[in-house]
C-alpha cells in the first residue's frame, strides 16, 4: 500500500524592517510514497505584505524560494521563517550537515539533531517569527518509508511509516493511495496536486514553480525539477499582482 500526505500550511516571518513589514509563506508540501521510492515536492513562492497598509494585501512576491533540501542524505523541507538575520535556510542546512558524526544517524534523529541545532543557533527568543516553523524529513530506516514532523515551538513529534497513517493539525490530509507508480510518475502526479490546489482555491500565497525531488530506498536523492539551490544568490523575480 502506497501513500499521499498533503501538508498546507501558513506561516508568517518577519524581514529586517520594523515589525508592520513581514513576509508571509503559503508553503504547500506534498510527500508521497512509490514503488521506487519517495517523492517530495513543495511550492516556491514567498509573499510580502505590509501591516500598516493591508495585512491581507500582497505586495511583491518571489518564485524562486529554496524550501526543499538535502539533510544529512535525507529529504527536508522548512516551512515559515526561512531566513534567520544574514543565513537563509540554505546557509543553515549546509553549515549543519558539515557537522562531523552526523553521517550515523538515521532519518529521525537526524531531523532530531536539526532542531537541536535550531534551538542552539537560532533560539527563538532571538527569532520568535519563527515559532510556526515546521520542519520535515523523509528517508528509509530498514527498508522502510519514513516521514518525520516536527514544529519548532514543542517540537512535538508525529512520524508515519509505509503502514501507517498520521496528521500534522488540521490542514494535514492523509490520502491513501492503491495503485503501484514510480517516482516519476508520482512527482508529475505531486506537480500537478500542487498546482491544481492553488489555482482552484485561488492561494495567492502559494505558487511559483515546483520543486520536486525523490530520495530512492537507498537514501539516495535526486532533484527531479526546480532545484533552486543551484540559483546564484540574489537572483530573484518580484511580481506584483493586479
Amino acid at each position: 500500500m502506497k501513500w499521499i500526505l498533503i501538508v498546507q500550511v501558513v506561516l508568517i516571518a518577519s524581514c529586517k524592517h520594523e515589525k508592520p513589514l513581514i513576509t508571509k509563506h503559503g508553503t504547500t508540501i506534498i510527500f508521497a510514497t512509490g514503488s521506487d521510492g519517495i517523492v517530495m515536492a513543495a511550492d516556491s513562492r514567498t509573499s510580502v505584505i505590509d501591516m500598516r497598509i493591508d495585512s491581507n494585501k500582497i505586495l511583491p512576491y518571489y518564485d524562486s524560494c529554496q524550501k526543499v533540501f538535502i539533510l544529512n542524505g535525507y529529504l527536508f523541507a522548512a516551512s515559515g521563517l526561512l531566513q534567520f538575520g544574514d543565513k537563509y535556510m540554505s546557509d543553515i542546512v549546509n553549515d549543519f550537515n558539515s557537522i562531523g558524526g552526523i553521517d550515523q544517524l538515521d532519518c529521525p534523529n537526524t531531523l532530531g539533531a536539526f532542531v537541536s541545532f535550531m534551538d542552539k543557533f537560532y533560539p527563538l527568543s532571538l527569532h520568535p517569527d519563527a515559532k510556526k516553523n515546521a520542519y520535515f524529513c523523509v528517508g528509509y530506516v530498514n527498508d522502510s518509508a519514513y516521514l518525520i514532523g516536527k514544529s519548532a515551538v514543542n517540537h512535538s513529534f508525529s512520524a508515519w511509516d509505509s503502514c501507517g497513517s498520521n496528521s500534522i493539525g488540521s490542514d494535514s490530509m492523509f490520502l491513501k493511495v492503491y495503485k503501484r507508480y514510480d517516482c516519476n510518475k508520482l512527482a508529475v502526479l505531486a506537480e500537478q496536486t500542487i498546482i491544481d490546489y492553488y489555482t482552484k482555491l485561488k492561494k495567492t500565497g502559494t505558487g511559483g514553480p515546483i520543486t520536486v525531488a525523490k530520495i530512492s530506498k537507498d537514501n539516495k536523492v535526486t532533484f527531479i525539477k526546480n532545484d533552486f539551490s543551484k540559483k546564484p544568490k540574489g537572483e530573484v523575480n518580484p511580481h506584483y499582482p493586479d
